[in-house]
C-alpha cells in the first residue's frame, strides 16, 4: 500500500455505520491500522491488526458500535444463495 495515499483516502466509521467488502490489505500508519475493505480504506484501532489478519482475502462486514467493550463487530459475508 502507498502510505501517503492511504492516509489521505482513509476514513473512520461513525457509530452504527458498516463497511462491507473483500478484505485485501492492511497497514500500520500513524493514524492507526488502515484496512482495505472493498474500495474503502478504513482507519481502525491498531490492536485490531491480529483480528484483521485472520480475515484477509475474505468478504467481511465491519460494524462500529457505541459499546465501550465491543467498538467493532466483524462478520463474514457468505455467498447469497437466493439467486
Amino acid at each position: 500500500m502507498n502510505s501517503l495515499s492511504l492516509a489521505q483516502k482513509a476514513r473512520r466509521l461513525s457509530p452504527y455505520e458498516e463497511c462491507a467488502g473483500l478484505s485485501t490489505d492492511i497497514a500500520i500508519e500513524e493514524e492507526g491500522l488502515i484496512a482495505r475493505i472493498g474500495k474503502v480504506n478504513l482507519i481502525l484501532p491498531r490492536e485490531m491488526e491480529p483480528t484483521m489478519r485472520k480475515f484477509m482475502g475474505q468478504r467481511i462486514a465491519i460494524l462500529r458500535t457505541d459499546i465501550p467493550s465491543k467498538q467493532y463487530i466483524i462478520r463474514m459475508i457468505l455467498e447469497d444463495l437466493t439467486n
